[in-house]
């Protein structure tokens, strides 16, 4: 399969939130700019695309074959901040 590299560079990242980008909608990515040690590989954007789908249907069959349950990381965040307001009331 081939194809022509610069019909394939994926746009310029817009800002998605704190210290995350977004280039493939749908898709965020930690901002290129904190990876100075270790950068990022040039990638055509079908690949992006590729390994993005892939992992979203890993998950998606991970929730499906083993979660008894999904709770959403709001949900988790708010249950720890009651367990540690509720230990250091009582101490």
């Amino acid at each position: 399969m081939g194809y022509r590299y610069r019909d394939q560079i994926p746009p310029e990242p817009r800002p998605h939130s704190n210290n995350m980008v977004e280039r493939v909608p749908g898709h965020p990515e930690v901002d290129p700019d904190l990876m100075k040690l270790v950068g990022q590989n040039s990638m055509p954007v079908w690949d992006t695309k590729r390994i993005a789908d892939s992992r979203t249907a890993y998950t998606d069959w991970m929730r499906l074959e083993i979660a008894d349950e999904i709770i959403s990381g709001d949900e988790l965040l708010e249950e720890l901040r009651a367990e540690s307001e509720q230990s250091a009331g009582g101490s």
